[in-house]
């Protein structure tokens, strides 16, 4: 089986990779806060937005998130 590791952009919603309609799994190293102007200001809000790379019925791979 071929296969490819996709480094998101800006990530979730807005990420490039969104294009891949059936990965194999999708993951989030961590959410801080960058891209505010895009993402949002608070941690709830980027997470949200970084959450838009998930896909139904796909494995999450999410690291632990700092407090």
């Amino acid at each position: 089986m071929d296969g490819v590791i996709l480094e998101v952009g800006i990530g979730g919603s807005y990420d490039s990779t969104n294009v891949i309609k059936n990965p194999v799994a999708c993951g989030i190293s961590s959410i801080g806060l960058d891209h505010q102007a895009v993402l949002g200001q608070t941690i709830s809000e980027i997470a949200h937005q970084k959450g838009g790379i998930l896909k139904v019925n796909y494995y999450l791979f999410l690291l632990n998130q700092p407090n």
